[in-house]
């Protein structure tokens, strides 16, 4: 594991995105602990349901514009109407899924909240 972590950071396509461990004598994941682990894991849960919560409101003004722009044609207010109905599904499932995730991770950690907060 230790290895993968080492060869994960030095990688430039996500140089930046893990932060390394927060201690001047550690410079490599070779030494990382848990509190590492927690706030690798934090990142990319936030980074990932930031993306999908920014994809659905991009889909909801998609479909706006979709709707405006249909005039008399019925097919297209039909398919902007569809866009609308699922980006708003897909924001509540990005929004549900921060809470799910802050849930099970106050039940995992004990008490603990997260430093996770909604995109």
């Amino acid at each position: 594991m230790k290895k993968f972590l080492n060869k994960l950071a030095k990688t430039k396509i996500i140089w930046g995105f893990f932060p390394l461990p927060n201690r001047p004598d550690c410079k490599e994941w070779s030494c990382a602990n848990i509190d590492d682990i927690e706030n690798i894991i934090r990142v990319c849960l936030k980074g990932f349901i930031g993306f999908f919560g920014a994809i659905a409101v991009l889909m909801f003004v998609l479909g706006g514009y979709y709707y405006i722009t249909a005039f008399d044609n019925e097919e297209q207010a039909q398919k902007a109407k569809k866009t609308i109905t699922w980006a708003f599904i897909g924001l509540w499932v990005a929004l549900l899924a921060w809470v799910i995730v802050t849930w099970v991770w106050d039940i995992l950690a004990g008490g603990v909240p997260p430093n996770i907060t909604p995109p």
